[in-house]
Order: structure tokens, then C-alpha cells, then sequence
């Protein structure tokens, strides 16, 4: 006969499922603080991109005023702004004519996008042009 688990087994059991539930549902932000606190500290590349390690940065700063950005103007009068790169996906935003985007990705016909507004999303090529409206 199996002998029964003492309290203390239960709770150690009990307290490491806690934990690594925890690690899955922390918000990223206190994972950051969390990493810093060990030392890991990380530096954002830029908005919308990934972090690395900030001790992997190596090289002299780069100006902005060089850096490329690839900049779009909208072309419908009412163009909806979605979460995915589908037609499915939810509207999170409508942009005006003419609205100047930056992109940050593509996948197939679609761009992610950033208005100079804040506000990021996936458009559909066709109704974006690299000429400023005139």
C-alpha cells in the first residue's frame, strides 16, 4: 500500500505548478522588470521590433535622419485598418485618403503598418501608393 504525500509534499508540488503558470501569464513588462532585476537587461531596437540584449549592441549610434523607412499614402477614401493580414481580420482602425504610413512587414499583398498617429495594422497593398497625394 502506497503511503499518503505529506502536506508539505503537496504544497511544493502545488507552489512550482503556481510558478510556471505564472511565467506564461506575467505580462511582458513584468517579465522585463524580472529580467533586469537578474541582470539580463534588454534595449528595444525600435517600436514595433523585437528587443535583443542590450550588451549585443555594438557600433556607433545610428542617426535617424539616414535610416530608410519605407513610407505608403493611402488611396481609398475610407481604408479599413485590420489586426490580421486578411480580409477577415477585425477592423482596428479606418484610415482617411491620404493618410501617411510607415511599414514595418509585409505578408503577401498585405502591409503592417504604422499611421503617424500610433495606431498599427495590417492594410492591403493595393490601396497604398509610395507618391504623396497632391
Amino acid at each position: 500500500m502506497e503511503e499518503p504525500r505529506s502536506i508539505w509534499d503537496t504544497l511544493a508540488n502545488l507552489l512550482i505548478l503556481c510558478l510556471i503558470g505564472a511565467v506564461f501569464l506575467l505580462p511582458r513588462d513584468f517579465m522585463s522588470q524580472i529580467q533586469s532585476y537578474l541582470g539580463q537587461e534588454r534595449t528595444a531596437v525600435a517600436d514595433g521590433m523585437d528587443e535583443v540584449p542590450a550588451d549585443t549592441l555594438d557600433g556607433p549610434p545610428v542617426d535617424p535622419a539616414t535610416v530608410k523607412v519605407d513610407v505608403r499614402y493611402t488611396t481609398a477614401n475610407s481604408l479599413n485598418m485590420r489586426a490580421a493580414p486578411s480580409r477577415n481580420g477585425a477592423v482596428v482602425a479606418s484610415l482617411a485618403r491620404g493618410t501617411r504610413v510607415s511599414v514595418t512587414d509585409t505578408e503577401g499583398s498585405w502591409l503592417l503598418v504604422r499611421s503617424d498617429t500610433g495606431e498599427t495594422g495590417w492594410i492591403n497593398n493595393s490601396f497604398a501608393s509610395t507618391d504623396a497625394p497632391g
